[in-house]
Order: C-alpha cells, then structure tokens, then sequence
C-alpha cells in the first residue's frame, strides 16, 4: 500500500483502469480501496478544518 501513497489520484485512476482492462481483478480492487480510504481520510481532514476555523 506504501506505493499507492505515494501516488497521485490521477495516477491511481488510470493504473485502476489498466488492471481491469487486463482482468487483473485483484490488483484492481487494492487500487479502488486505497482510493476509497485516501478520499476518506480527505473527507474527515477537510470536515476537522471546517470545524477548527
């Protein structure tokens, strides 16, 4: 998961997208769900500025 860290959004997009069009279905789903947590996280970060300003 360290490498999809380092990622940006777009990069993860388009290596989520190569995966399934390769049928590497297993890679696929690791990607959708360190996009998921990495929006997540984002969420919860953006809610605590909100709050705290």
């Amino acid at each position: 998961m360290d490498l999809y860290q380092r990622m940006s959004d777009r990069s993860m997009a388009k290596l989520y997208w190569i995966a399934r069009h390769c049928g590497d279905f297993a890679t696929a789903n690791d990607i959708l769900q360190a996009l998921k947590q990495r929006t997540e996280s984002g969420a919860r970060c953006t809610r605590r500025c909100k709050v705290a300003a």
